[in-house]
Order: C-alpha cells, then sequence, then structure tokens
C-alpha cells in the first residue's frame, strides 16, 4: 500500500495507528496480549518481552501487569510511549521462546530479570510455580546464577538468597498457600522440614498429604478454597482423614485464615504435635 492508501485507511477508521508502522484492522476489543503483540513489531525483530511481563507471559504465580518491558540489543529503539525499554549484550538464543505467539525470554531468564524488581515473597512465588509446572528444572537457577550473576548484577543477589533458602531439589509448593506455609510458618520458626506431597497407600487407592512428617506419622493438610470449599470437599476430606486415621495418622488442617493471620499459632501446633507424637513413639509397649 501506498502512504496515501495507509492515510485514507487511517482516516476513515478502518485503521487504528498505535505505533508508526503499527495498525490494529478492523473493529476489535483491545487486550494485553494485543498491546504486547504491537509493542513487540514496533520495537522490532530483536525485542523480547521480559522482566516483569516476561512473568505475566509465563503466568507466574504472582505477577501482575502494568508498564510493557522489553529487551532489545543496544542500539535499538530507544523509547516508545508507554513502553519500558531495556539495552542488553546479552540475550542469546538459548534465552529466548515463543509462548502465545509473543517472543519472550525463556522461562529461568525471566526469573533472573524478575528479581530486578520483585519482593522476595513475589520471587519464591514464581519460583515455585515455574518449579511446579515443569518450567524450569532442578539446577536452573544455578546454572544461570553462574552464567549471569556476577558481581553487581542487580537481583542476583536477591535470586540466589531465595534459591539456597528454598533448597534446590525440594518439592515445589502447588499453591500460595503452601508457599505461604513453608515461609511463614516452617522457615519462620525453624520447624523440622517435612516431606512434601507424600504418598500414602491406603487399599486400592493412594492419597497425598500436602506435608508430612512420616517418622511421627504427622500429616498437615492446607484447606484452600479451590479444593475444600464445598460440602462435597469435606465429606470426601473426612472420610479421607479416618481412613489415615486408621493407619496411625494424626491429621492438623488449617486454612488460608491461620497460615497467613495466625502463623505463630500453626507452628506452636504443630510442635506441640510432634512432641505428644514423638512422646508417644518412645512410650514402651
Amino acid at each position: 500500500m501506498t502512504p496515501d492508501q495507509v492515510d485514507w485507511a487511517v482516516r476513515s477508521g478502518e485503521w487504528n495507528r498505535v505505533y508508526r508502522g503499527v495498525y490494529i484492522v478492523g473493529p476489535v476489543d483491545p487486550s494485553w496480549t494485543m498491546a504486547a503483540h504491537a509493542v513487540l513489531l514496533a520495537c522490532g525483530p530483536f525485542a523480547t518481552l521480559s522482566h516483569e511481563t516476561g512473568a505475566c507471559v509465563w503466568d507466574f504465580r504472582g505477577a501482575t501487569r502494568g508498564l510493557i518491558t522489553v529487551t532489545t540489543p543496544p542500539g535499538g529503539i530507544r523509547a516508545l510511549p508507554g513502553v519500558h525499554i531495556r539495552h542488553s549484550n546479552y540475550l542469546p538464543d538459548a534465552h529466548i521462546r515463543t509462548e502465545k505467539g509473543l517472543r519472550v525470554t525463556s522461562p529461568i531468564r525471566t526469573l533472573f530479570d524478575y528479581a530486578r524488581a520483585a519482593s522476595e515473597a513475589q520471587l519464591e512465588s514464581a519460583i515455585h510455580d515455574a518449579r511446579f509446572r515443569s518450567l524450569i528444572r532442578p539446577g536452573d537457577l544455578t546454572r544461570i546464577l553462574e552464567e549471569m550473576g556476577g558481581r553487581g548484577r542487580r537481583g542476583s543477589a536477591l535470586l540466589r538468597s531465595v534459591a539456597e533458602k528454598m533448597g534446590e531439589n525440594s518439592a515445589p509448593a502447588e499453591s500460595e498457600l503452601e508457599v505461604r506455609f513453608i515461609r511463614d510458618v516452617l522457615r519462620a520458626h525453624e520447624l523440622p522440614s517435612p516431606e512434601a506431597q507424600y504418598r500414602v497407600d491406603v487399599g486400592a487407592r493412594t492419597y497425598r498429604i500436602d506435608f508430612a512428617y512420616v517418622r511421627e506419622l504427622l500429616a498437615i493438610e492446607l484447606d484452600g478454597r479451590r479444593w475444600h470449599g464445598s460440602p462435597g470437599d469435606r465429606r470426601r476430606d473426612s472420610v479421607r482423614d479416618a481412613e489415615l486415621r486408621l493407619l496411625g495418622w494424626e491429621i492438623l488442617r488449617f486454612d488460608w485464615e491461620d497460615v497467613t493471620r495466625r502463623p505463630h499459632r500453626v507452628a506452636q501446633q504443630i510442635l506441640a504435635a510432634l512432641a505428644d507424637r514423638t512422646n508417644k513413639c518412645m512410650e514402651p509397649v
């Protein structure tokens, strides 16, 4: 099309100009994904969604949509209205993926860059989520820190600290409630580490306990609203608990309010139950 034809399409309302050379054709409902596509087109073929925006593309737990952020090589576009442009001379092909049709940094590179602006809690939630969904593998955090986490690299100290606290081979949390339990109850109160997602066979059925102190036969279940909110869910939990108790297990159940508002009380209950179970195990038969 000639420039005059493009101008006519814009003036007639058939096209909507978003950025120079980037247009929306026809009446469509705007979306965040469309805005991200437009930014990539405006910034050139080497632009890559990254940092907080990359975390949103990967749907990391706790990531929030804000100003769209892209990373481009040095010498690329320097400014675009409403867009945060970062320049990096190190963005190898191994650090780039296509997700939802968008060019975006890989999950592990996204986590490294996300650490620049995320809080410790946000970063830990995102790492748990990425591990649970198999977007990153054991050892990836160590490798990206060795590859990019040189002295003075913003965010690398936080990422290293969170990775060390979590443990490279620990089981990932499946929900934000589990993340809060690990961080605010177990770690904050220096409780012994239970086994996460422990499986118990009961006849033909296999039950999975959220956190289990296996030697003491103490099970900790976290009742999120999604899986434990309906009467049917509660009936199922009651049957499950009864069958586990027949095998000698004691079950402690905590919900969102317990973990987020009363973590100290939760920790006290767990310690008391552990002490009681330990004493019973030591009693002579």
